[in-house]
């Protein structure tokens, strides 16, 4: 009898009491917690990031190479097809000026249309026997001031008032004539010629 006694007293001893089970609750809420954070610790500590670092390297150096190749991209096609050289010059980076058999563009923007190869007389100052081209002339004068800004903001760039001319083989010397004298109008004082260069 007192030792079913004694065992009814320890059973009843190692009974959470009710005001002491939501303190277990939450005692094994927090381990558990403790436990998925030092989990996600070591995670993270072993991520390898060399394959992303890898193709992050490949991406910089491609995209270095169509930068500094971006002032002579040029889509040939039947209206634009450049003349033949051997000059081994090489391009430096200024305004493109594009004449093609149809019309002629300022950096991809096109300011005027030809007809025949020819510029309509209404587009000139002068009228059919003048050499400025109005159009021609407003949109090289955007390419200016924005250069200008550039040069003044940063003091490492200069305005070296360049063009370079990406012009159809058989467009004519007036013609040609007409676009450099306007350029010059605009503070454009120096040229290039974009020609393909001759197979060996």
């Amino acid at each position: 009898m007192r030792e079913g006694a004694v065992a009814e007293q320890e059973n009843q001893g190692s009974r959470a009491k009710p005001g002491m089970l939501w303190w277990l609750s939450a005692k094994r809420m927090l381990r558990r917690r403790k436990k998925e954070i030092k989990e996600h610790e070591e995670a993270i500590e072993e991520l390898n990031i060399t394959a992303m670092l890898d193709m992050m390297t490949i991406i910089l150096v491609f995209l270095l190479k169509s930068y500094s190749a971006s002032s002579t991209a040029v889509t040939l096609t039947d209206d634009l097809l450049l003349p033949v050289s051997d000059s081994q010059q090489k391009i430096e980076e200024a305004i493109r000026v594009t004449v093609s058999r149809k019309e002629i563009t300022v950096e991809d923007r096109k300011v005027c249309d030809l007809v025949n190869g020819t510029v309509d007389p209404s587009f000139k100052r002068d009228g059919d026997a003048g050499y400025f081209i109005t159009p021609l002339f407003n949109g090289l004068q955007i390419e200016v001031k924005r250069l200008e800004e550039i040069a003044r903001l940063n003091p490492r760039v200069t305005f070296k008032g360049r063009i370079i001319v990406i012009a159809h083989k058989a467009i004519t010397y007036r013609l040609l004539t007409e676009v450099l004298y306007t350029a010059g109008q605009a503070k454009l004082g120096s040229f290039q010629l974009l020609v393909l260069r001759k197979e060996t």
